[in-house]
Order: structure tokens, then sequence, then C-alpha cells
């Protein structure tokens, strides 16, 4: 099964790697739980339908840390002083036992036998913060790990906050870097990520404790047409949002801005394909090249159109291959500097005799 917070970097939940893979899912017989992570798209689905929801909250518990507003750290936000984020963690965990139960109260005819963890961008950051800093003491009934394994896209570089009230990690804090978890532990990161995630860099390891795989997509953006899919329709954002969606929207879902057609979802159904196998029959997946950054450039210096070393054709070395880089047709910048950079088309077409 796989268990999906969703994205709240919108007004509205976004089910991103439901969107992306959710043709792989269904062709293999996976269940997918998507969870509503966040207190600002709690508040759309109240606005959306108050009475279905009217007991949807996560307000903050008796004795939770308390701050002002201008104090939560900002990547909580959009919360309140009210609201707790880090409830999150507590949703997590016990969805993931009630899914494993096969109790009354249980969503499921029967109980999952594996759970996957998984997310995107800012939902990816909650699932590696989940490995890093809970999957080690949380069990299922059985006593065995809750989660079976992690598989997550472009995750920030730094640690979501475990309450809204919490300073981040100093820049360079060994936390930041995924740790040994003792389960497989797959990190996507589409080429237009690296450059805010050269320092969580770690090698691939293949121990009893140690189950890690970092795979950096050549030509692969942020933002792709499938994973746009996850957005909701303009009626319903408009309902949920009583017709003036917050400005956080337009970082998510520009207008007037073709997004890249790279095939990401591609290298995430064999990610997960991979994932599957290395859980049930301890099949290691394959290891792969990280792209090639040239020399001195750090997260501070990086321009993503220039940062990378590429072939005659101009797309970026190493990584994981698909024909779009192998055989191009065009170059494929993977990011751009400026406004929306995770949205962007590919770059210059080659001439016919290239």
């Amino acid at each position: 099964m796989i268990v999906e917070p969703m994205n709240p970097s919108t007004p509205v939940d976004l089910a991103i790697m439901w969107a992306e893979s959710h043709e792989h899912f269904i062709d293999q017989g996976y269940a997918w739980v998507g969870i509503t992570i966040k207190p600002n798209t709690i508040r759309a689905l109240k606005t959306f339908d108050p009475q279905r929801y009217a007991g949807v909250s996560m307000a903050a518990p008796a004795g939770a840390v308390r701050c002002a507003a201008d104090r939560i750290n900002p990547s909580s936000q959009p919360t309140t002083p009210a609201d707790e984020t880090g409830l999150a963690w507590d949703m997590l965990s016990q969805i993931g036992a009630l899914l494993k139960s096969d109790g009354a109260a249980s969503p499921l005819s029967v109980a999952a036998r594996r759970l996957y963890l998984t997310g995107q961008s800012q939902t990816a950051g909650y699932a590696r913060t989940y490995a890093t800093l809970f999957h080690a003491t949380t069990q299922g009934s059985d006593g065995r790990p809750l989660f079976d394994a992690y598989l997550y896209s472009g995750s920030p570089p730094w640690q979501v906050p475990l309450h809204q009230c919490r300073a981040d990690l100093p820049a360079g804090d060994i936390r930041l870097m995924t740790p040994a978890v003792g389960v497989p532990v797959v990190e996507l990161f589409a080429q237009g990520d690296v450059g805010t995630n050269l320092a969580t860099r770690r090698p691939d390891a293949d121990t009893t404790m140690d189950r890690f795989r970092r795979y950096e997509i050549a030509g692969a953006p942020h933002v792709d047409p499938w994973e746009q899919l996850s957005t909701a329709s303009a009626e319903d954002l408009a309902r949920a949002t009583r017709g003036s969606p917050p400005a956080s929207d337009a970082g998510c879902r520009p207008q007037n801005v073709a997004p890249s057609d790279f095939p990401t979802r591609v290298v995430f159904n064999a990610a997960w394909r991979n994932l599957d196998q290395w859980v049930q029959r301890g099949i290691a997946p394959p290891h792969a090249p990280l792209l090639q950054v040239r020399p001195g450039i750090t997260a501070e210096s990086f321009d993503p159109e220039k940062a990378f070393v590429t072939d005659e054709a101009g797309n970026a070395k190493g990584g994981v291959r698909t024909p779009p880089v192998d055989v191009p047709t065009a170059r494929w910048v993977g990011a751009k500097t400026g406004a929306f950079p995770g949205h962007h088309r590919r770059g210059r077409g080659l001439s016919a005799s290239r």
C-alpha cells in the first residue's frame, strides 16, 4: 500500500505521486491512501464542504509549544498559532497503524501487508524527516517497522520542523542527510532539484541496516504535466477558496507557463517496481551515477543552466538515463533561473542534422 501525505503547497491537497504513477499502482494492484497533512488544506476542505469536514482539525493540543504568528517557522506556513503542524507525525504513525490493523476501525477489508511512505517536494520532506527521526521508534502491532520502505521525490534540503515553533537545523548539520534506517529508502531528484540538494548527497548502501539509493534524473524538471493532474479543477478550486486562491497557488500552477514534457513518471514507475522487489525478495535495485556537476559549484553559486557537465547536445551527463537525453531531439534544462524555475519546456530544439 502506498501512503502519501498530500502536498499542501497550494490551497488544496495535491496527490502528486498518485498523479505520476497511478497507472502503475493500478496495474500492480497497489492500494493508495492520501493524507491531508497541513492546516491550510484542511481550511480548504471545510470551505468546500463545511458539513462533511466539520470535525477535521489540526488544532494545537493542550500543553503544546505555542508561539506568536511571527515566530512560526516559515517551513510550517501557512498555519496559525491556534494550529499545530507537528501533529502530522502522529497522524502518519496512527494512520499507518490503522492501515496495518484488521480491526473494525480500519477503512480496509484486510490489513495492509506492506506500507510504503512517499511524497513529492514539500511532502517528500515529510517522508524523509519521518524516516530519519520516527522510523526507528515506531512499530506495528507485530513489533516490526510500521513503514516497510520509503520512496520520495524532490525533498527540500531542510528538515520539516517537528513542531511549528521549532527553529531550522543549521546548514551542514548531519541530521539533514538521510541516515541508515533499516529498511529500503529511495530518494529521487529531478535535475531541476539537484542545485538545492548538493549538500544532502550521500553514497548508496547495501547493508542490512542501510539499504539506500539516490537517483538523480537527467533532464527532469521539478514539475511536469503528469504532476499537474493532481491539481483541483478550476471549479473545485474556486469552491474551496471562495474564488480567491492565495498567491501560493501561482508557484505550483502558474498561468501561461508551459511545463516541461519530460517523462519523469517512467523513472518513478521503474523505481516503484524495484523498491517492491527489494522489500519482498531482497533483490537490490541498480545503482546510478550522480549527475556530473562542474568543479567548484556550490548550492550558493548554482546556475541550473550552467552548473552541469554536458554532452554535445547540451544535456547533462551522468544521472539516470532515458531516451530523451541519450537520443535527444532537444536540450533538456531541468530548471532555469528566474520566476517559476521548475516550470519550463525543454531548451532549444536540435537541428535536423544533429
